[in-house]
């Protein structure tokens, strides 16, 4: 479902992450701030971004030697985490210096996995910002959890295994899914026995 574009939500709209590139959906997310829109983005980990692997963690490794010389404690700080990588790339396409970007930059929640509080909302998919709409998808990529992992990040055990508790999950959640449509198809067809047994009765 991709909507953005479209109409303004007057509650908060809980985009799926899986699948989708990072520049053009943080594009399509920082517009949608701009507007007034407040927007959360689950399963961070599995972002998109384009490009040779070499060239994307040698580019974000060089990030991480820069340093003040006179007070490296200074910064500039740079995020190891999906959730705060993607945050970032989001922060770099709205003037958050200024009041009415920071504002909207407050409107932008992200997220590792899918947290309690949006395991029963609706989520969108922005078509556009995909990977399996681009024309050229036999080009090389790597995921943000990939990323992060090469940027040692903590907890990296953790998340694998909270991966495998949720596709196991949804896996679950599928099959109930499945076994209730057959139920109701038979229902269904019982009930038409019924009424054409009654009809012939009559």
């Amino acid at each position: 479902m991709d909507l953005l574009d479209k109409y303004y939500y007057d509650n908060k709209v809980v985009i799926d992450g899986t699948g989708h590139v990072m520049g053009r959906l943080a594009a399509k997310i920082a517009r949608q701030l701009v507007l007034g829109q407040e927007v959360a983005v689950v399963n961070c980990q599995s972002i998109i971004i384009v490009g040779e692997k070499k060239k994307i963690t040698g580019h974000y490794k060089s990030l991480f030697n820069k340093r003040c010389n006179t007070n490296p404690r200074r910064g500039p700080f740079h995020p190891r985490f999906c959730e705060e990588i993607f945050k970032r790339a989001v922060r770099g396409m709205l003037k958050y210096k200024k009041a009415k970007g920071g504002a909207a930059f407050k409107r932008l929640q992200t997220f590792e996995l899918v947290p309690k509080e949006f395991e029963n909302a609706e989520l969108l998919k922005v078509y556009p910002a995909l990977f399996e709409c681009r024309a050229d998808q036999n080009k090389p990529h790597i995921t943000l959890f990939d990323l992060s992992v090469f940027l040692e990040r903590p907890r990296q055990n953790f998340i694998v295994e909270a991966l495998k508790k949720q596709d196991e999950a949804l896996a679950e959640k599928r099959q109930k899914e499945w076994i209730l449509d057959e139920l109701w198809r038979k229902a269904e067809s019982s009930e038409r026995v019924l009424a054409e047994i009654a009809q012939i009765s009559k």
